[in-house]
């Protein structure tokens, strides 16, 4: 069957990035700070914004769970690259080459093209692309039919995985080109029709040649040849979208494991500043503690003065020196834990699909699998 499916299952959307800035918040800082190997100067808010400057020119800014923005982190990588994390679990990503790529927490993921082509793909496994210009739908399902619809013509091409090639008209008739060669008509009332051919299509990128046909019908006009080959550029188009499509979302994910990785990198950076900090602060502490009660000690001695001086004490055995910081344990690598999980059985489409730690996470949790 040849059931008709249309563009109108596009789950959601969300606002283009170009619309969203960082919340630049207001007043002075009230905190500065230098990251411990001087290379980062960070500034802290009254109302809790954190930003952050890397030597490359990332900037970072981290916002309070409380704010009113919805925003939990922005950063604006040197490269051109901007990221956004919302509170809710949203997360929308521009790369360098001006692809969009909008993830929701329940899955869809949503990327947008310089060229204008929309690529949803679904939670269900299933891909809806979108040309804007030419409002051209492709949608291609989980068992690898295609399903492209011309808007301005209403025609519907079909491409199954067993090679048929099926184009449906607005007026319910359709015609059928088998892998085997042969062709037919069906009418919309389910009459078979007789075809010809009219033409032939050539595909430049592989030097291949498909015949095109039209339907033979008594005592009418001949069929408009033009709008046939039109349908046969369409398919033509169709099959060419498909590779390019391929090729982009290679490149996606690409630029997707770098900037997880530049995550990582900073996150360890970051825990390894506090842990420094932390260090500091009890010597300090430690510092004051003893500086304290060496002055309690001269007090007490200067009261009872008229009296002889008893020897003087000992010195106090000086305070054990602090315990080496114990080295900060490093996670397993994103690309690590895609490959545990699939190792360990985990479907690899489900695995791909997921674009951090914490979906990875999530996913073997549910699978009952431990990192």
């Amino acid at each position: 069957s040849t059931q008709s499916t249309g563009p109108n299952r596009k789950t959601m959307t969300m606002a283009s990035l170009a619309d969203v800035q960082p919340f630049e918040p207001s007043g002075d800082a009230v905190k500065k700070g230098v990251s411990t190997d001087g290379t980062k100067n960070w500034r802290e808010y009254a109302d809790g914004t954190r930003i952050q400057e890397d030597p490359d020119g990332t900037k970072h800014y981290a916002y309070p769970a409380n704010h009113t923005h919805g925003m939990k982190q922005f950063s604006v990588l040197s490269n051109g690259t901007a990221m956004v994390v919302y509170t809710d679990g949203r997360r929308l990503q521009k790369c360098e080459n001006g692809t969009m790529l909008e993830v929701h927490p329940n899955g869809v993921k949503i990327q947008t093209n310089p060229d204008g082509v929309t690529i949803e793909n679904r939670v269900d496994g299933s891909i809806l692309q979108t040309h804007a210009h030419t409002g051209v739908t492709v949608e291609i399902f989980p068992d690898g039919r295609r399903v492209q619809i011309n808007p301005s013509t209403g025609v519907e091409h079909h491409l199954y995985p067993d090679g048929r090639d099926v184009q449906v008209h607005p007026d319910g008739s359709r015609i059928e080109h088998n892998p085997d060669g042969t062709s037919r008509q069906i009418t919309a009332d389910g009459q078979e029709v007789k075809l010809k051919e009219v033409g032939e299509e050539h595909d430049s990128t592989n030097g291949s040649t498909s015949k095109v046909f039209s339907p033979v019908v008594a005592n009418a006009e001949e069929p408009d040849t033009a709008a046939v080959q039109a349908e046969a550029d369409a398919a033509k188009e169709l099959r060419r979208q498909a590779e390019a499509d391929e090729a982009a979302k290679a490149a996606l994910q690409k630029d997707l494991e770098e900037a997880q990785r530049r995550k990582e990198d900073e996150e360890m950076r970051q825990q390894a500043e506090q842990a420094k900090l932390a260090r500091e602060e009890e010597e300090r502490r430690k510092k004051q503690e003893e500086a304290a009660r060496k002055e309690a000690a001269a007090a007490e001695n200067h009261t009872d003065e008229p009296a002889p001086a008893p020897a003087p004490a000992p010195a106090p055995a000086p305070a054990p020196a602090p315990a080496p910081a114990q080295p900060l344990k490093r996670t397993m690598s994103f690309m690590g834990m895609k490959k545990k999980l699939i190792e360990a059985g985990v479907d690899k489409s489900r695995v791909n699909h997921c674009l951090g730690k914490y979906e990875l996470e999530k996913l073997a949790e549910e699978s009952g699998i431990e990192f």
